[in-house]
């Protein structure tokens, strides 16, 4: 999206001021250019109305403070208990601790998260605005660049209660999710820099997004009391066989590996039948090998160079922390184009990703292969990859020992027609939000050995059916003329007599055809062998 920083000139005397006003349309077709304007003296008594004299109490309280420039006291919703789809009207109250800085372009996030109508599916409605809407749903007056130290300011944002699919939130719980970022970093270099979020008490996902407050859509039940987390484990066993990276999974050892349950929902609910995928890994001397098998029509990606925005469109992810600190992890993702994004964060999201990509790795190979239902495998579209164990180094990664545990986490992004789906293997959601950076919610990798017995099954040779014997021949009725065989040799005439003549038979060397009836070379018939069906994975 495209936005263009908004600038005030505040005339001493008419208080008018030249703006930049922003159309924001936040929905997947983009924005549309600005128009200038100057701000008319209603628009100017809009944001002297934003101005407070003094601190309120709003219904739900926050007390974040952001870069320590400006706090967030808190927010309002209006009504208190919309319908499923409605409009809402959000007050946000913010105290400006410290002139921010002319730099860049500060932005206030909204991400306002819940189920859609029908249930079984989270959405996010984002809601990014400058500050002072001019009118429901209109753009900022007032960027924070313009906010001053002591301003107490309340902004005013309308938030359609639709995903961009179209689908309705609610009935059920809602989260806002908020916080302040530089669009010019974003829009110009692809950084997402947001203030540094601090405060006693404040809920944060760990990127500088503050859960600000939840409320009820509808008319629906509290939400269910949390499970305790627990980390789903994945066996990696050793390979007992040389692999091909191709796509095709179709060597023995793959039918070894252990498959995942098929991936679920970030939240820790059931996928829908159609975003099934599965995931096996296996590991020798030389490679972590990891494939997908991902049910799909088809799979669709534009980007055709290393270290794009894979994840904007159809794409698998792996996350890989072999020593589980949460530190030195390195991220994957592999398009149906063979298409690849690899990065090493410090930690959590650090570095930001521009910065990270920078990292590669060396001797890596991926396929991607289309995959028609057999053999246990869905069809749609296989991803293969393997890894050498040298090019793990950066990330404290080793050959392991049998027995070894790696933290790990799988995902998957779909793109649909008004949206995108998305799938994991260990859920992430936590407190409300979803974060794929969150280890702490990561699975666990474990190496082992094949198991003998499988081994034996793998390794024996395929028996070869024995070849079918051709049926007896069966005698002719009597009277009957033997349809195929040779004819019953003659008696040698007695000493004497002329040969007998057949008048049936052709004289030697008058050409005539063979009747009817009279026996013709012919090739036994072939015999048929029956398919060897593969040993089962155990």
């Amino acid at each position: 999206m495209r936005y263009i920083t908004p600038t005030l000139s505040i005339k001493a005397a008419s208080l008018h001021v030249t703006v930049a006003l922003l159309a924001l349309v936040f929905a997947t077709t983009g924005c549309k250019k600005p128009r200038q304007f100057t701000r008319t003296k209603v628009q100017q008594e809009k944001v002297d109305q934003a101005l407070l004299p003094s601190v309120p109490a709003p219904k739900f309280p926050v007390g974040a403070i952001l870069d320590d420039k400006v706090k967030l006291v808190g927010l309002d919703v209006e009504p208190e208990k919309p319908d499923p789809g409605a409009k809402i009207t959000v007050h946000f109250y913010w105290e400006v601790l410290a002139d921010v800085e002319d730099k860049g372009e500060w932005m206030i996030f909204v991400h306002l998260e819940g189920p859609v109508q029908g249930g079984g599916e989270q959405a996010r409605v984002i809601a990014d605005h400058h500050a002072v809407e001019d009118g429901p749903g209109g753009p900022g007056l007032f960027p924070m660049r313009d906010w001053k130290k002591g301003n107490i300011i309340k902004d005013t944002k309308t938030i359609d209660l639709v995903d961009p699919r179209g689908k309705k939130l609610g009935p059920g719980e809602m989260v806002i999710y908020m916080g302040v970022y530089d669009a010019e970093a974003y829009r110009s270099k692809q950084e997402n820099i947001r203030m540094k979020v601090k405060g006693d008490g404040v809920k944060s996902d760990g990127g500088d997004r503050v859960e600000a407050a939840r409320f009820m859509v509808g008319n629906a039940p509290p939400p269910p009391v949390a499970k305790p987390f627990s980390a789903p484990q994945l066996q990696a066993r050793q390979a007992v066989g040389p692999i091909t990276v191709d796509g095709k999974l179709d060597e023995p050892t793959w039918k070894a590996a252990v498959p995942n349950g098929p991936l679920g929902r970030p939240d820790g609910t059931p996928s829908t039948p159609d975003m099934k995928t599965t995931v096996r890994v296996l590991w020798d001397e030389q490679n972590l090998y990891i494939a997908f098998n991902v049910k799909d029509a088809v799979g669709t990606s534009m980007f055709a160079a290393r270290d794009e925005e894979l994840w904007k469109q159809d794409v698998v992810e792996v996350y890989l922390d072999p020593d589980a600190d949460g530190k030195q992890y390195i991220e994957l993702q592999v398009s149906p184009k063979n298409i690849i994004f690899d990065a090493l964060f410090a930690e959590r999201r650090k570095p930001d990703w521009p910065e990270a990509k920078k990292w590669n790795f060396a001797n890596m190979k991926t396929a991607v292969a289309t995959q028609t239902a057999d053999g246990g495998l869905d069809a749609g579209w296989n991803v293969e990859i393997a890894i050498p164990w040298t090019d793990l180094a950066d990330a404290k990664g080793a050959k392991p020992a049998i027995g070894g545990k790696w933290r790990a986490n799988f995902f998957r992004i779909e793109n649909k027609d008004k949206g995108q789906d998305f799938a994991s293997w260990s859920a992430v959601a936590e407190g409300g939000g979803s974060d794929f950076h969150n280890l702490d919610r990561a699975g666990w990798i474990v190496f082992t050995e094949t198991p003998p017995l499988v081994k034996e099954q793998l390794l024996a040779p395929k028996p070869v059916a024995p070849p079918v014997p051709a049926p007896p021949a069966v005698p002719p009725a009597t009277g009957a003329t033997a349809p195929t065989g040779a004819p019953e040799p003659k008696p040698a005439p007695k000493e004497g007599e002329g040969a007998a003549v057949d008048p049936a038979e052709p004289k030697k060397g008058d050409g005539a055809p063979a009747p009817t009836g009279a026996a013709t070379k012919t090739d036994p018939p072939t015999a048929k062998i029956a398919p060897t069906p593969s040993p089962a994975a155990p």
